[in-house]
């Protein structure tokens, strides 16, 4: 069935290789080697598999990002460098905003021109919009009181930065 569909060489061709996990520099199976079936929700066929990851997986993320945190140039990119990537990246997204719609498409059966004008085009928006800040982060300097010396004055800095590694789950599901 999945060659009958109207898509794009690439939409087909991201379909019919064997998907993984990205985790650090790696594309990895599931450690359990387990794997999910995604479906096309308008005919039920199977599209594809993705692994299954579990708890032991969620672990190895964690450590490779804090490793990454931690070892490697991203956490001392400069501002805008980090607005110049989340940029790079919506602009990627928009050269293939009709393979993203249709694989939107086949994921959870709304229309591929409703997920290229809403889904699509609003995930790139959203990262434009935060490019933008990454050169709008900055600190402060405060007054600080000291009950013990009333009198006197005393300045706090305030910098902002990365201290860490987040791992959440999010309620996103749309765009």
């Amino acid at each position: 069935m999945l060659s009958e569909l109207p898509i794009l060489p690439a939409t087909r061709a991201f379909l019919e290789r064997k998907l993984k996990m990205r985790i650090g520099a790696d594309w990895q199976d599931a450690a359990s080697g387990r794997t999910l079936s995604f479906r096309n929700p308008a005919t039920g066929e199977i599209l594809g598999e993705v692994p299954a990851a579990e708890q032991q997986d969620v672990d190895r993320a964690v450590r490779a990002a804090r490793q990454a945190f931690d070892d490697s140039p991203w956490s001392r990119v400069r501002p805008r460098e980090r607005q110049n990537l989340l940029w790079r990246l919506a602009d990627l997204m928009e050269r293939d905003a009709q393979q993203l719609a249709e694989l939107e498409c086949l994921n959870n059966g709304k229309s591929a021109v409703v997920a290229k004008v809403m889904d699509v085009q609003l995930a790139i928006d959203f990262l434009r919009y935060m490019a933008g800040w990454a050169t709008k982060i900055e600190g402060s300097t405060v007054e600080a009181s000291m009950p013990l010396m009333p009198n006197e004055q005393f300045q706090g800095f305030v910098r902002r930065e990365a201290v860490g590694v987040v791992g959440a789950i999010v309620a996103w599901n749309f765009p």
